[in-house]
């Protein structure tokens, strides 16, 4: 049966789902709301679906996805009286738990999920985790969704949720600044075109590497394979190990998970 399906903020994180003309096939009806309008109307022209220029045109939904930034919740006041017991919302919001959800929307189905940016070209990962009133239709219709750009890992508990956030959907934006200080250190390269189409070209092929042919290998054992005794890699990580390295990723995650309490207490 034909879903109506809301999608409320038309940022990145919804532009990664919903930007894929596969979803057509599912033949739902897709609606986009945005506070700026031409945002909603652009993300709708992937799919064929509806933009809103107006509140007053809201209707009651079978899914609400919310992509607005968490401390932004306040302003969704609008939504509650677009929902039924039948609606099932699905939260992007970094941090907010399903029990600051259910409370604010006075709304029992619901589910958090945390895209990264490998979604944009269908190598996405999701995070997933909802209430015990979402029903196997609506979880089954959600990774439908989801499905066309990237592989979902469903959590039992939000601790783990809060925690995995900061390794996928933080982590695009960590490797490419770790490149870009990379890459400050090309020196005999001039052009940063070429430095970054370097850099990339080595990232997807060990990416690719770490997946196909050394799949049954840790990730020590990839680096011991790169890193010969007495070797130029060998020297490069023991001076980046005996620099603190790990105490600074340490420290960086610490930060980022402190950042994510602040977020929920606002």
């Amino acid at each position: 049966m034909k879903k109506s399906i809301l999608c409320v903020g038309c940022g990145n994180m919804m532009n990664a789902i919903f930007r894929h003309k596969e979803l057509s096939q599912l033949a739902n009806d897709y609606f986009f709301y945005n506070r700026t309008y031409d945002k909603a109307s652009k993300l709708s022209s992937f799919i064929g679906g509806t933009a809103i220029k107006d509140i007053s045109e809201l209707k009651e939904y079978d899914f609400v996805f919310l992509g607005v930034k968490p401390q932004n919740l306040d302003s969704m006041e609008f939504l509650k009286a677009h929902l039924n017991n039948k609606t099932t919302i699905v939260s992007l919001l970094a941090a907010i738990d399903l029990n600051q959800l259910q409370n604010f929307f006075s709304h029992k189905k619901i589910v958090r999920l945390m895209p990264n940016l490998g979604a944009f070209v269908q190598e996405g990962v999701y995070l997933k985790i909802d209430t015990e009133n979402v029903t196997n239709e609506a979880n089954s219709l959600i990774n439908q969704i989801l499905s066309f750009s990237g592989e979902t890992f469903e959590l039992k508990d939000e601790q783990s949720f809060d925690h995995l956030t900061l390794f996928s959907s933080c982590m695009p934006g960590v490797i490419s600044n770790l490149f870009d200080l990379i890459s400050k250190q090309m020196t005999s390269m001039n052009s940063e075109e070429d430095k970054k189409r370097l850099l990339t070209k080595t990232l997807i092929g060990t990416a690719q590497y770490l997946k196909i042919e050394g799949s049954s290998e840790s990730f020590n054992e990839v680096t011991n394979r790169v890193a010969s005794k007495g070797g130029i890699t060998q020297a490069l990580n023991a001076s980046l190990e005996k620099s603190g390295l790990e105490l600074v990723f340490k420290k960086g995650f610490e930060s980022a998970l402190l950042r994510a309490r602040e977020l929920k207490n606002l």
